[in-house]
């Protein structure tokens, strides 16, 4: 089903917020060129594992906890599309394989 951006939005955060609570998600639909893209952008606490840092590969603690929570996030959102009868926007990459990609971001940060 081909569903608008902002409806897809609206699934997904309602979905996301039930896991993380509305102060910790971010939904937002792509604007211009990139309009059918949604990026998801989710706040989760820090795994205690004392370097203080905000970058991604900085300590493998952290970088695991992201790439667990975007891997969850990505999950959640799937399975809300589907429950509500909708998917999302794809486009082909030009990498010489045409590979097909979903129009969706997961960004996550680690407090």
């Amino acid at each position: 089903m081909n569903t608008s951006s902002k409806i897809r939005a609206s699934i997904i955060k309602k979905a996301l917020v039930k896991t993380y609570g509305r102060k910790n998600v971010s939904v937002i639909k792509g604007r211009g060129t990139a309009s059918s893209w949604v990026e998801a952008r989710v706040k989760v606490s820090n795994p205690l594992c004392g370097c203080n840092e905000n970058v991604i590969g900085r300590c493998e603690t952290c970088k695991n906890v992201f790439i667990e929570h975007r891997h969850e996030i990505e999950k959640i959102a799937n399975e809300a599309l589907r429950a509500n009868g909708a998917e999302h926007s794809t486009f082909y990459a030009d990498d010489g394989y045409n590979t097909e990609m979903n129009e969706f971001l997961a960004e996550v940060k680690i407090n």
